[in-house]
């Protein structure tokens, strides 16, 4: 929520590069995202501290940081595995999700290797 909103607050033009960590809170206390999700005890109280260190997750900064343009980033990325010849596009696109949604880093770099071979026209799976 706080990328969307913090993508909304920029009339989808993004905040510029590196300032979730900054900004982020800020637009967290501003538009009362704890009230509107209910969190409660250390989400409550730590939340700010979190997203002052690092971010919960890929999508949401590149939307907030980068705002439309994030969006067709992310969309031109999605569409390059999925147009691909490739076998595993559908687990090189279930990767790119995983951890682009949740940060979840089991797919690096194993998920680089792949997204890029995916973008090599010369490349041909065996």
């Amino acid at each position: 929520l706080v990328g969307l909103y913090g993508m909304m607050d920029t009339y989808f033009l993004g905040h510029g590069a590196g300032t979730f960590t900054v900004v982020g809170p800020e637009i967290y206390l501003s538009s009362n995202i704890a009230d509107i999700l209910g969190l409660q005890g250390w989400y409550l109280t730590n939340m700010v501290n979190t997203l002052q260190t690092s971010p919960l997750a890929i999508f949401p900064v590149i939307f907030f940081e980068y705002g439309i343009f994030g969006m067709v980033f992310v969309g031109y990325i999605f569409a390059c595995v999925l147009r691909s010849n490739q076998p595993a596009k559908y687990v090189v696109a279930a990767l790119l999700f995983m951890t682009w949604a949740q940060s979840f880093p089991a797919a690096y770099p194993l998920f680089w290797l792949v997204l890029g071979l995916h973008r090599n026209k010369f490349f041909s799976w065996p």
